[in-house]
């Protein structure tokens, strides 16, 4: 398969506070991730999981170029981010990368149909083009009928499938997801999960989603957790049921797991 996101020895620093000792004046920082090596290929379902302030919130923020790395070294197609330009960077990613937030990120003020075109819009493409993506992607994820609702009118699960049209609407290789569910209720969460699953076995689009939830890391096929910003174990579903995946990735957060 081929390699989507490559995260080569990933550290992120985060600045504490200066402080005298006997040598003078030192720097304190504090590390939310330590020396991460990872990559994404073409096709995966991966969930990151982790307690909070285990750094995997950061991790994705790294390899997304949200932000930027203390050390390291992230490949997305091939080309290192770091060498490239802020434009580049964002045409990069805009091409590559789709986000799904848990507070879903739409703007009061316009339509469903206008959020899902904003991504389409900054990138030049023309009306009649913008209109039959969304009309394709509407379809697709069953929100055609609330096209010209404001986020106000509609319900949370309507508003994150939304969120997801316009994550999808630049046709990107990867949609990374932070907590997708997390403002959604027992129905809607397996609404949208089973969507992502869709997307992935269907179309064959890279899923990562962060969650602290083991529910929705098993729907995914592989599983990572990451404690105290390392990657502690990983696991793949392979040939196991849903339950069973879901059975092993609770052992796995419980740290009762010998892989």
């Amino acid at each position: 398969m081929k390699e989507v996101i490559v995260a080569e020895n990933l550290t992120k620093e985060y600045f504490k506070s200066f402080k005298y000792k006997k040598e003078g004046l030192t720097k304190e920082v504090t590390v939310a991730l330590d020396g991460i090596s990872f990559k994404i290929y073409d096709g995966e379902f991966i969930s990151i999981m982790g307690p909070s302030g285990s750094g995997k919130s950061t991790f994705v923020n790294l390899i997304s170029t949200i932000d930027s790395p203390t050390k390291g070294k992230i490949f997305i197609n091939g080309k290192r981010t770091s060498g490239l330009s802020e434009t580049a960077l964002s045409k990069l990613r805009s091409e590559t990368i789709g986000f799904v937030f848990q507070d879903f990120n739409l703007i009061d003020n316009l339509t469903i149909s206008e959020n899902i075109s904003v991504p389409l819009k900054l990138s030049g493409i023309s009306l009649k083009e913008i209109k039959e993506r969304i009309s394709d992607i509407s379809e697709k994820l069953n929100i055609s009928e609330i096209l010209e609702k404001y986020p106000a009118e509609c319900s949370g699960g309507q508003i994150q499938r939304c969120a997801i049209a316009r994550a999808l609407i630049n046709n990107p290789k990867v949609i990374i997801a932070d907590e997708p569910t997390g403002n959604l209720d027992s129905v809607n969460s397996k609404i949208i999960l089973n969507i992502f699953k869709e997307l992935n076995e269907k179309f064959g689009i890279t899923i990562l989603i962060v969650t602290h939830d083991p529910l929705t890391a098993s729907y995914s096929k592989k599983t990572i957790n990451i404690i105290d910003g390392k990657i502690e174990k990983s696991i793949e579903r392979k040939d196991l049921s849903q339950r069973e995946y879901f059975d092993k990735i609770l052992n796995l957060v419980s740290g009762e797991i010998d892989i």
